[in-house]
């Protein structure tokens, strides 16, 4: 597959720098569509890079246990072993083999690695659709993986269950506001990238998440202020149109302290 993008050119470049191909599959009908993505490739890159650290660091105190005779048996390094390639996917990264003399060593496995880096950033998507060219193609694709992610973030444990509601009707309410929750958050994320900011979405809301409301009582005179986020919260705040940070008013229209006046409220 990776062979036939190729021979299709260069492709059509996306938004993220990447570049999409379509590669159609006679006599299927179907359509392949390769995508090359920059900001997955930084992804996969340092989550490789860790995956290798972590599993060199855990092969490396399973050597030294060997080498100390805590674990003598094939059955039990060959086990212990088996159980640090799978928690690193090390398998990709490093080969093991016992000596004659029963010590345990490792190496780097230098073609499945360079196999490996040869499709970072790189992935498949299927489609049957004709209508689309191959950058529509991925537009839709992510949109349906926002549509999934809200869908496992609103029947998560944290979010839907267990429902302790007694009633049909405050049941529906539950499910309105958490589907209220994930309606704001992708308008949150589309004004995000209107305003050219590539913060995640987890992350622009724990930008915004010091903002509080707080009251004081200074010489018998309430005072109400709002804290100020960092950096990151003024720009998440700016790309929804909140320039200025202001409490809510007083339901009697009290007038602002010297106080509220000197921040600027």
């Amino acid at each position: 597959m990776l062979a036939a993008a190729r021979q299709h050119g260069g492709g059509q470049p996306l938004p993220d720098g990447g570049r999409a191909v379509d590669v159609p599959m006679p006599p299927e009908g179907a359509r392949y569509i390769v995508v090359h993505s920059p900001e997955r490739r930084a992804f996969e890159r340092a989550m490789r890079r860790q995956d290798m650290r972590r599993c060199r660091d855990a092969l490396r105190t399973l050597q030294a246990a060997v080498a100390a005779g805590r674990l003598k048996t094939p059955e039990k390094i060959g086990a212990r072993a088996g159980a640090i390639l799978r928690a690193y996917r090390g398998s990709r990264y490093f080969t093991w083999r016992l000596t004659p003399d029963g010590q345990f060593q490792f190496a780097l496995d230098r073609t499945t690695l360079r196999a490996g880096r040869r499709v970072e950033g790189t992935y498949l998507l299927p489609t049957t659709d004709r209508t689309l060219d191959a950058g529509q193609t991925v537009a839709a694709y992510k949109e349906l993986l926002m549509v999934e992610r809200a869908v496992r973030e609103l029947t998560g444990s944290m979010e839907l269950r267990p429902i302790s509601h007694q009633t049909q009707r405050r049941v529906r309410a539950h499910l309105f506001v958490a589907h209220l929750a994930v309606l704001l958050g992708c308008a949150l994320r589309t004004a995000l990238t209107r305003a050219g900011l590539t913060l995640a979405l987890d992350t622009a809301l724990d930008a915004v998440r010091p903002i509080r409301l707080v009251e004081l009582d200074a010489a018998g005179q309430r005072l109400r202020l709002v804290t100020r986020p960092g950096p990151h919260g003024q720009a998440v705040l700016r790309a929804v149109g909140i320039h200025q940070l202001t409490p809510p008013r007083e339901c009697c229209g009290k007038q602002k302290s010297k106080i509220q006046e000197n921040q600027g409220l």
